[in-house]
């Protein structure tokens, strides 16, 4: 019989499941993330007994059969704000499949945004390889009408081992190109710049009044409060934040993280999750980000991406050797109240998770 309920483990459970299951289902035949139990930890706060409501798990008996992960946030939509969460990890034992718990998953997380008030759940549905089976899930969920495709989505790439990149790329033509454009990367350098230095719990008042600020400079986005910012720039040991101090103030920071990311090959790559850099000049910004990229380089990341999504000048991303990838996400919003809709989105500030 199977139950669905609030995930009762703790994050070494939760990676076990889920990228034993995500490797059953897509090595050799797409990439993902090989998430490791410190990642949980830091996102979903298991151990710090954070409420669970939002970490949905079909079990049958004490076996996990399927999940369903959110976090929660507050977001403004064109500066109006909203509550809900941002996830997925729709994921499925394949012994338990063609049962309907992925819809007994979506129906309790509806529920439960409904009992709390919540508008409902932002993520995003990979389209770019025929083996992900999140999408024509989704897709029956869109015609029933509760959820609204927002925007098609694509990241922004740095090769930082370009060798090392065309091994572990499954798309030939990308890992070809990659080969052939090797000579043209430069690495990137550690800047000498006196005020780039890693975030201090201190710094935090600052650094939320740059985030917030860039965040409402988009149409649709995170509304960060000083508990979910702290805790996002503290990293856990996973996540990483610099920042650029001028005269004894925070100006600009980024944030990011690297995981282990199984192509062809296993290899670690870097995600950056927030650049907020308004309050420096275009030589500044580019210093703070390709401090940051030379760190990622350091931790042995073949490459660092970030989400397209209009939250970053393109020329500050250009400059550091940004190249834009195809677009191969859908942002997705499954509402509570099948009737409600955003119009048009332009740009978002979303973590890509």
């Amino acid at each position: 019989m199977i139950e669905v309920q609030s995930f009762q483990g703790d994050a070494e459970e939760l990676h076990h499941f889920l990228v034993g299951i995500w490797r059953k289902s897509y090595a050799g035949q797409m990439p993902f993330a090989l998430w490791p139990a410190q990642y949980f930890d830091w996102q979903f706060g298991l151990s710090d007994g954070l409420p669970r409501d939002h970490l949905l798990t079909a079990y049958d008996g004490d076996r996990i059969a399927g999940t369903l992960l959110g976090i929660p946030f507050k977001f403004h939509h064109l500066r109006r704000e909203f509550t809900g969460t941002i996830g997925g990890w729709l994921t499925v034992d394949p012994e338990f499949r063609r049962q309907g718990i992925g819809t007994k998953l979506r129906e309790e997380l509806t529920r439960v945004h409904q009992i709390q008030g919540m508008d409902g759940q932002l993520g995003y549905v990979y389209l770019g390889s025929k083996s992900a089976q999140g999408n024509p899930f989704w897709k029956s969920k869109s015609r029933q009408g509760s959820q609204q495709r927002l925007k098609k989505l694509g990241f922004w790439a740095r090769l930082l081992d370009p060798r090392r990149a065309a091994q572990w790329n499954y798309n030939r033509v990308e890992a070809w190109l990659t080969r052939l454009g090797a000579p043209l990367v430069f690495a990137p350098k550690a800047t000498q710049f006196p005020g780039i230095r890693s975030y201090q719990s201190s710094d935090l008042p600052a650094c939320l009044e740059l985030v917030r600020e860039m965040s409402f400079a988009t149409d649709l986005g995170i509304v960060w409060n000083a508990d979910n910012l702290g805790r996002h720039l503290e990293g856990r040991g996973v996540g990483r934040c610099m920042v650029y101090e001028l005269d004894g103030r925070v100006q600009g920071l980024c944030a990011y993280h690297v995981l282990p990311v199984l192509g062809r090959t296993a290899e670690p790559v870097g995600i950056i999750d927030i650049i907020a850099t308004g309050h420096l000049t275009s030589r500044q910004g580019a210093a703070l980000l390709n401090h940051c990229l030379h760190d990622m380089r350091a931790s042995g990341a073949i490459l660092a991406t970030k989400l397209r999504s209009g939250d970053v000048p393109w020329k500050l991303l250009v400059r550091c050797g940004f190249v834009p990838a195809p677009a191969d996400h859908f942002l997705c919003m499954n509402w509570v109240d099948a009737s409600r809709e955003f119009p048009r989105i332009r740009s978002t500030h979303l973590l890509w998770r």
